[in-house]
């Protein structure tokens, strides 16, 4: 595990803790973390032993930012469509119903 990426994303963790906007269980559940850090991590190592990992110079760290990611909602806006009658369509061809008397025919028999 990358100390860096590992810093960085704590302290994230510590700004939002800050933030009253957060419910009490997801800030206890953010300070469990911290806890797990102090202890270095010992009941849950990072990597099992036994594994064949790539050397350290051939290895990439890749940084995320959590800030930068603004969700878009194009999804909730609604446009006019000005040609709808063309693009319409049509009704939506549903499955045919069984008639009655076909039920009735089974449940007579």
């Amino acid at each position: 595990v990358n100390p860096r990426g590992l810093n960085s994303m704590f302290v994230t963790l510590k700004n939002s803790v800050d933030k009253s906007s957060l419910s009490e269980y997801t800030q206890n559940m953010i300070q469990i973390l911290f806890a797990m850090r102090e202890d270095e991590f010992k009941e849950n190592p990072s990597i099992a032993p036994g594994l064949n990992l790539a050397d350290e110079s051939s290895q990439y760290t890749h940084m995320i930012t959590f800030d930068t990611c603004e969700p878009k909602p194009l999804l909730e806006v609604f446009h006019y469509d000005k040609k709808y009658e063309e693009h319409d369509p049509g009704p939506i061809k549903r499955r045919r119903k069984r008639p009655e008397t076909a039920i009735k025919r089974r449940l007579t028999m």
